[in-house]
This record gives structure tokens, sequence and C-alpha cells, in this order.
């Protein structure tokens, strides 16, 4: 009988030890990955996407370097790591004076953080008057 409740315990310990509320590593978990800024013109002022993110993990999450496939976009960042279980923000800027297509199109922003993957995609989408 000792045996069996011993057998027991340890494998509720091995079981338990193996739950952690957060990983040990940051994650990034964005609020939405697509953001429709809808109808610009190209004589009005640059509009802002904002994309909101969560660490999600056991460790600080740092945002390293956001990049945009187009120069009419114009991104800041939370620059501080973020700690586990708090919020940042990313916002793009894009400046409909500098493009020079008309219609539909999207954009897209290349997050770099250390988390793993390190890289994330996110995307604006608009529609040019």
């Amino acid at each position: 009988m000792k045996k069996l409740l011993l057998l027991i315990w340890a494998f509720v310990a091995v079981v338990f030890a193996g739950c952690s509320t957060k990983p040990d590593v940051p994650i990034i978990q964005f609020a939405q990955k697509t953001v429709d800024i809808g109808n610009i013109n190209k004589r009005q002022t640059p509009v802002a996407a904002r994309f909101s993110f969560t660490n999600t993990g056991g460790k600080p999450l740092k945002v390293i370097n956001v990049a945009s496939d187009c120069s009419c976009t114009i991104a800041s960042y939370t620059k501080k790591p973020v700690a586990a279980g708090d919020s940042g923000i990313i916002e793009v800027k894009v400046n409909p004076k500098v493009i020079h297509i008309k219609g539909r199109f999207e954009r897209q922003i290349v997050v770099h953080s250390n988390t793993e993957p390190r890289l994330h995609t996110l995307i604006i989408k608009m529609m040019v008057d």
C-alpha cells in the first residue's frame, strides 16, 4: 500500500513539475496582426496604424527593430523591455504623399524581437485615392 501511495505521489509530482504557468522565455502576442486603415488621400497627413502586443512569456521581451517594405512608412515602438504580463505598442505612420500607387494595396512591417521566432510580420491594408 505504501509503495502504491509513493508511486502515485511521484507521478503527481512529475506531472505538476512540468506544468508551468509561463514559459521561461519571452513570447509576443499581438492583439491583431493586420490593420486596415481604410481610404486615404494622397494629400492628407500621415495616418497611423497601431499594433498592441503583450508579453505572455516569463522573461522580458525586447523589440529590437521594426522595418517596413516601403519608404512611405515610419515606425515607432516600445524601446524599453516589456516585462512578463505587460504590454507595448508599435505605431506605424503611413505617409500618403509618397505613395505612387492608386488603389487597394498593403504594406508589410517586420518586427525583430528576442522571441522565438525572432521575426514577426504585421500588415497594413489601405485604399489610396
